[in-house]
């Protein structure tokens, strides 16, 4: 007796012309995000510069929350603080008149307070920003009522337009064969592997510190060479398949070659 899903040799039978991939649905809604996307970016163009260079961020998140984590909403009050952060959009919440986005550099996470009062014309145009765009913000340090540090932007820049959508806002990127491949999206959603890129370059640099204090010497040698210059021919061919290679032979496959 055979399932109804597969042919008699237990062979899954061939999907119908018809019938779309398993990942069609979800590749067709990033082509079609970047496809609005690279429209933004076409029309930003024609009424403003897509890639200014002219903003000058002066603090880092991480910065702003050490020194200011034990000021409370009356101190900022007295003591106007006025920065410049920029970085990437990694939430927005638009709420009428006023919204609220977080933006992502270097060393962590800033929220912004941005009004149409304030802002005007360019409060407009953060509606239609996206999730992923570098932004330029300046403004003055505040406490929100839940205790939240945050800029009460003044004035606000697109610095580059993102075209790609990220991953899960919520869960990050959770899947670790993804995480390989694409690296440069791991490092954009989850902040542990940052920290672990930045404990490797502080544990290298300790090393090479200290073999230049002991007047070492380096060399750099190649970590993996190329199969091909040193394959034996016909090696591969020679084995039959399922078939086990000998023992003395095993080491040649566990090196590549």
């Amino acid at each position: 007796m055979t399932n109804d899903k597969t042919a008699g040799d237990g062979v899954p039978p061939a999907a119908a012309p018809n019938e779309a991939a398993p990942d069609a649905a979800p590749a067709a809604d990033e082509n079609r995000l970047i496809g609005e996307r690279r429209a933004k970016l076409t029309a930003w163009r024609k009424r403003a510069v897509a890639f200014p260079n002219d903003f000058r961020r002066d603090a880092l998140a991480a910065q702003l929350h050490t020194t200011y984590t034990d000021r409370d909403a009356a101190w900022f009050a007295a003591h106007p603080v006025h920065v410049r952060v920029g970085g990437r959009m990694m939430f927005k919440r638009v709420m009428g008149k006023a919204s609220f986005a977080k933006i992502a550099d270097r060393s962590g996470q800033i929220q912004l307070f941005l009004q149409e009062g304030t802002l005007g014309a360019s409060y407009d145009e953060f509606k239609g920003f996206d999730v992923g765009d570098f932004l330029g913000a300046e403004g003055a340090l505040f406490r929100t009522r839940t205790g939240e540090l945050s800029v009460r932007v003044e004035r606000l820049v697109l610095l580059t337009k993102s075209l790609r959508p990220l991953s899960d806002k919520w869960h990050g990127l959770a899947d670790t064969e993804l995480r390989y491949r694409q690296r440069y999206l791991d490092l954009v959603m989850n902040q542990a592997s940052r920290e672990v890129f930045r404990t490797r370059t502080r544990l290298l640099r300790y090393l090479r510190d200290y073999l230049d204090a002991a007047d070492s010497g380096r060399c750099r040698r190649a970590a993996v060479q190329d199969a091909s210059q040193c394959a034996r021919p016909g090696y591969v061919s020679a084995y039959r398949p399922g078939a086990v290679p000998e023992a003395s032979d095993r080491r040649w496959l566990r090196a590549g070659l």
